[in-house]
């Protein structure tokens, strides 16, 4: 995922510009079709700028660098995290256009308490910020804000 962060271009922006990485994934046997836990992690198809004026995703800003959102009113279990990560020798614009985007889904513990969620959401993206080197140092803070209910 670096390596195609860094390899980032306005040209080769949108879907299928990086690769997503699958960083954990637990799913119950007895239903293959429901049951499901998972975290991913990738560059997001649109810009940091569009989460931030979106008022259609649930969007809740924590800070100038990181976004929380409910991005499906119909689905209580997804979550996400929108990072601006500067990748070094990425171009300047990248951590505008091709911020980091973590999604959770949670179909498995039946948990409907959204700042758990975006708790553990918010630990891994602290994980990956370091794992990915983000130039910028975005703040991940350890909690979601008071507005999460």
């Amino acid at each position: 995922m670096q390596g195609n962060l860094r390899a980032w271009s306005p040209e080769k922006s949108g879907w299928g510009s990086t690769d997503f990485a699958t960083m954990c994934s637990v799913r119950k046997q007895q239903e293959p079709d429901a049951g499901v836990l998972s975290l991913s992690y990738g560059s997001s198809y649109a810009g940091f700028d569009f989460y931030q004026k979106s008022d259609e995703r649930g969007i809740v800003p924590v800070n100038d660098d990181v976004l929380l959102s409910r991005p499906y009113s119909w689905d209580p279990t997804a979550y996400w995290v929108i990072i601006r990560c500067r990748m070094a020798d990425a171009p300047a614009e990248q951590a505008d256009r091709a911020p980091v985007i973590g999604m959770l889904t949670d179909g498995l513990t039946r948990d409907r308490d959204p700042r758990v969620h975006f708790a553990h959401l918010l630990h891994s993206a602290q994980v990956m910020v370091k794992a990915l080197g983000c130039t910028n140092a975005p703040a991940v803070p350890d909690q979601p804000p008071a507005s999460v209910a």
